[in-house]
């Protein structure tokens, strides 16, 4: 099949549960599959890396030897966040809502506040950024921006009586 088979088709996929099982899980499965892998999100996985710090900066910023730093990269943190953007609305289900790039930005703000956290407190107990998106104990990632959401609405509530 040509490319614009497999995307008109995957559209009219979409079309017919959006009409017929709105509900359903398979309407962002398919949107996920719609999008082309673009470059940038290349580019984007690789600035987000450059968020976590080097075992040297740790090991600078602690005062003690390291067997490794959080910053880890290579092909299996792009599988990984990959298979983190699909299943986004099953690790965030309040904000299944957000667009990619509004994930994306939610995925960066998260991860900034996580490294802001962990440099806090000596970089104590921090994941590497591998098992940060997630692991068999969850996923910090998505903790932190179910978080980041809750904190939000606690600060928008009027506590006037």
């Amino acid at each position: 099949m040509k490319e614009q088979q497999i995307q008109d088709a995957l559209l009219f996929s979409i079309r017919l549960l959006e009409e017929y099982a709105p509900d359903s899980k398979h309407i962002q499965t398919l949107e996920f599959m719609l999008k082309p892998e673009p470059n940038n999100i290349k580019e984007w996985l690789t600035e987000w890396i450059e968020i976590f710090p080097t075992k040297g900066q740790v090991e600078a910023d602690s005062g003690k030897r390291w067997s490794y730093g959080p910053k880890i990269t290579g092909p299996k943190v792009m599988e990984r966040m990959k298979t983190f953007l699909k299943n986004f609305n099953s690790y965030c289900p309040t904000n299944k809502h957000l667009s990619h790039d509004e994930r994306l930005d939610a995925i960066f703000e998260a991860t900034v506040q996580y490294v802001e956290d962990q440099r806090a407190k000596k970089w104590e107990f921090t994941k590497k950024s591998i098992k940060f998106i997630y692991d068999t104990d969850g996923s910090i990632l998505a903790n932190y921006i179910e978080g980041k959401n809750e904190k939000k609405r606690k600060n928008n509530f009027d506590y006037t009586i």
